[in-house]
């Protein structure tokens, strides 16, 4: 009897009597009902593996198709009976893709307990969706991403970034298309000796092809590797292609979808008609992030070897936004020390919201609306709204002079 059993990129079928294993992966169901497949068939003899036929692509829907090659594997190995073998494979292989993905009914009472989402690292990495880290180049995405990813495999639960993880190690894998292992290898050294650390393991992946053409290795890589979080460093060259085209977003969540792993991406930054940064590409970038964070540098800089950035938590479909957390590096030939400080809003007054930004500059003392148009760059009307908001808080006064002040 034949054993078959899911993975990330497909199906293993295994034929114990006959010491048989057949991967099947990359399915496609066609337009008109048919079903395509990468099929690799391998034998056990002893304590050694033969591959009988490398991975290649068949229609499984096809008769001539499935007898051309059982006639083939014949001519291999004669002792299985490879027609018995071919139908079945193809018949069950079918069935499941027509099915899809079984679904079911979720019976929700008022009674049940609420089951909060889970964070490897709250609030960056949300466990089962993919989060997006993104800012403009120099503004040290892989190497906090790196730190973020050292503290989750560790798990280092008393970090001094007041980042909270779990209680379990997770096992890293990193899907690389910008540097290589040296350089990568350069940077967790550093980061490591700057936090009085000993050890991590990275399981690492130099990556060429686009995610969506290469599935099927990086898929065996992390199952080989049993990771259960993957670094993504960055979405731009994983995607391929036209990125302000919708389809190589849609190919990229669909494979990454098929990882089934809590995913951080490493993003690019692009500005839109009002100023506002977003990752760079097509929309569905946006659609398909779950938790994103854009990160910005500090332009207050007075020493060569420091820099100061702040994290801002763009969107959260399954939360509220958390407040921005801001880090200091320290680099030397041998080192990158990571500290958590408070944010100065003034540093990065451009990505906190209106009614912050106004909460920033009223701390030098009161200001009237027509001030405080001219310092926020915004319409009077827009200052009206401003305003009134933050009074209806109780956060904000206006004076006897008819400016508006802090109330303390």
């Amino acid at each position: 009897m034949a054993e078959i059993e899911a993975t990330n990129s497909g199906y293993q079928i295994l034929w114990l009597e006959y010491n048989l294993t057949i991967k099947v992966s990359r399915l496609t169901v066609h337009k008109d009902g048919h079903v395509t497949a990468f099929v690799k068939v391998s034998v056990k003899d002893k304590d050694k593996s033969y591959t009988l036929l490398p991975a290649a692509q068949f229609n499984l829907s096809a008769p001539l198709t499935r007898k051309q090659l059982a006639n083939s594997l014949t001519e291999k190995n004669s002792s299985i009976p490879w027609h018995d073998v071919i139908d079945y494979l193809c018949r069950e292989i079918q069935e499941k893709a027509w099915i899809g993905e079984p679904g079911e009914t979720l019976t929700i009472t008022d009674e049940d307990e609420i089951i909060k989402p889970v964070y490897l690292l709250e609030p960056i990495i949300m466990q089962g969706v993919p989060s997006v880290i993104f800012g403009d180049k120099g503004v040290h995405k892989t190497i906090l991403s790196l730190l973020f990813s050292i503290c989750i495999y560790l798990p280092w639960r008393d970090n001094p970034f007041n980042l909270q993880t779990t209680s379990h190690k997770a096992i890293v894998g990193m899907l690389d298309w910008e540097s290589d292992r040296r350089l990568t290898k350069f940077n967790v050294q550093r980061l490591l000796k700057g936090q009085e650390l000993t050890y991590c393991d990275l399981n690492y992946r130099r990556c060429k092809l686009p995610l969506a053409d290469d599935i099927e290795q990086v898929s065996t890589f992390l199952d080989d590797k049993k990771t259960n979080f993957v670094l993504i460093d960055s979405l731009g060259a994983a995607c391929g292609g036209d990125l302000m085209k919708p389809e190589q977003a849609l190919r990229f969540f669909e494979a990454l979808r098929s990882l089934n792993r809590t995913a951080l991406i490493i993003a690019q930054t692009s500005k839109g008609d009002e100023g506002k940064k977003s990752i760079f590409g097509s929309t569905y970038f946006q659609y398909y992030s779950r938790n994103i964070f854009e990160l910005k540098k500090s332009a207050d800089v007075i020493d060569k070897d420091e820099t100061r950035v702040a994290l801002f938590h763009t969107e959260g479909n399954y939360s509220g936004k958390y407040d921005p957390i801001g880090f200091r590096l320290t680099f030397s030939p041998d080192s990158i020390k990571v500290e958590r400080e408070a944010v100065d809003f003034r540093e990065f007054l451009d990505k906190v919201n209106r009614q912050q930004q106004l909460l920033e500059i009223l701390k030098d003392g009161a200001l009237t609306n027509t001030e405080i148009a001219d310092k926020l760059q915004i319409s009077q009307i827009n200052v009206r709204a401003v305003t009134k908001r933050l009074a209806d808080k109780k956060r904000i006064v206006k004076t006897e002079s008819g400016a508006w002040g802090l109330l303390i």
